[in-house]
């Protein structure tokens, strides 16, 4: 069974981090760690980063902790095959960090090994950045079909990934 990427998320011969199942024994757990980061600064943060996870409908979760300086804190479980091939495209997660706000963590990435040689799971473009105030994409779009013919008009679908709401209209033009 062909699993894991063939590429890194840029679609480059270059680095990324995966554990895959052909290695290591039944309940081994794979982990990655970061040396201390700093959030003192009291504003909006966000952890992103890439992800692939192919092969196996049975695959363990890819789990996420932080550490707050006291105990370690579960803050994502990323489960299901979201690629079928190795050179489907990565998938991106975002964590809301705002709860850490202030003060000093350590990340971990980890997962748990459950079975053999059918399934693998990379990460890649590991970052944490301050949100924008106001930060609109579309999420959506699509044509809006009226008595079987396709009109000019659009549907629009967009999501703020802002720290501030959105009130009223947001000017689009085509």
């Amino acid at each position: 069974l062909d699993t894991g990427p063939d590429r890194d998320q840029n679609g480059l011969n270059s680095s990324f981090i995966y554990a895959e199942s052909r290695y290591g024994f039944i309940n081994d757990t794979a982990v990655i760690e970061s040396s201390c980061i700093n959030l003192s600064n009291f504003v909006p943060y966000t952890l992103e980063f890439k992800y692939h996870r192919s092969g196996d409908t049975s695959m363990p979760s890819l789990y996420v902790d932080i550490y707050n300086g006291t105990s370690w804190q579960q803050v994502a479980d990323v489960s299901g095959n979201d690629q079928l091939k190795g050179n489907d495209s990565w998938s991106t997660y975002a964590i809301n960090l705002d709860q850490f706000a202030g003060s000093k963590i350590k990340l971990r990435f980890r997962t748990v090994k459950i079975g053999c040689c059918r399934y693998s799971m990379a990460i890649d473009d590991i970052k944490i950045y301050e949100r924008k105030a106001i930060d609109v994409s579309i999420s959506r779009l699509s044509s809006i079909e009226n008595d079987c013919k396709i009109e000019d008009s659009l549907r629009l679908e967009v999501a703020n990934y802002g720290v501030q709401n959105i009130t009223g209209s947001i000017p689009f033009s085509y």
